[in-house]
């Protein structure tokens, strides 16, 4: 723990600047040409397959640029373990051949440098929660999680990005994630960062349809608002070219825009696939661009 908070405090007090302001999601119109960071997140954890198909990808990517490619995998702890305490949202694991797949797929994806971090235990409605609820519930989080997996060194694992279920959260939440030495978070829809109770806030970003209408940078919200896979293509490109960092936020899930539609993570595949041939993007994961852009991040009011 004492690590985890030395790291968190060095990054946010930067040049001597505590808890400044924080630039927008938005290239300066003099970094236009420059190389962006494209940080590829997941929400959940549970279907294998799609591990897989995550790690496959990863690994392409590297193929293709030479270089680190790693994502952003926002897990619930309750599908390492067959059954908890008290109610999940989302179920539990499932089977104890299931959980030990899954566990050794996670390992594969910390050793390759992916991050895995918190999307708490039970995906539960937090928005009104006391800091009590939130603190326990990220700290059980944080047990399962040093129990079951190591760090590059072998040490404990340790997340330090969150995003809470359902983007619901409070000011409880922030003060919880600090006290527990969380780095950042991405839960507020918007297209902004801060710090709040120490805790680097990087908004869930929201894009512009081709329509002119809003929808969050993810892809339940693009199914629920009937996105077609073209206008995603359309939508991936055209936000792409003016956020840095773009962070595109999927789930383990496949959603789709119908039943002729491909899942949205194809679009998104080909997307990164081609910018990593071509040499626009970089590819770190939230907890790698936060620390390499800590200088530029923070700065006076």
């Amino acid at each position: 723990m004492k690590k985890e908070s030395g790291r968190r405090d060095f990054l946010i007090a930067a040049g001597g600047m505590t808890l400044g302001s924080f630039i927008p999601n938005y290239l300066t119109a003099q970094e236009s040409g420059a190389k962006r960071d494209v940080i590829l997140c997941f929400d959940g954890n549970e279907p294998l397959k799609k591990w897989r198909r995550v790690l496959d990808f990863g690994k392409e990517l590297e193929d293709i640029t030479q270089k680190p490619a790693h994502f952003t995998i926002f897990g619930n702890s309750c599908f390492l373990v067959s059954k908890g305490s008290g109610r999940s949202e989302i179920g539990w694991g499932g089977s104890k051949e299931d959980i030990d797949e899954r566990v050794k797929l996670t390992q594969e994806a910390i050793n390759s440098g992916h991050e895995f971090a918190s999307h708490t235990v039970r995906h539960l409605h937090g928005g009104n929660w006391s800091y009590q609820q939130w603190y326990d519930e990220l700290a059980e989080f944080d047990e399962t999680i040093a129990k079951t997996f190591v760090d590059k060194s072998g040490e404990k694992y340790k997340s330090v990005g969150f995003r809470a279920p359902f983007l619901e959260f409070n000011n409880n939440m922030f003060k919880a994630l600090g006290d527990l030495n969380y780095v950042y978070d991405t839960s507020p829809p918007g297209n902004s960062t801060s710090v709040r109770s120490g805790v680097i806030v990087m908004d869930c970003p929201i894009w512009q349809r081709p329509n002119g209408k809003s929808v969050l940078g993810m892809d339940y919200n693009w199914m629920f608002s009937a996105v077609s896979n073209q206008e995603l293509t359309t939508m991936l490109e055209k936000e792409g070219a003016k956020r840095d960092p773009f962070i595109i936020s999927m789930h383990f899930t496949d959603y789709k825009p119908g039943v002729y539609g491909e899942p949205y993570i194809t679009a998104v595949e080909n997307f990164m696939r081609e910018g990593a041939k071509e040499g626009r993007f970089n590819f770190p994961s939230g907890i790698e661009y936060v620390e390499a852009n800590k200088d530029k991040l923070v700065r006076s009011r």
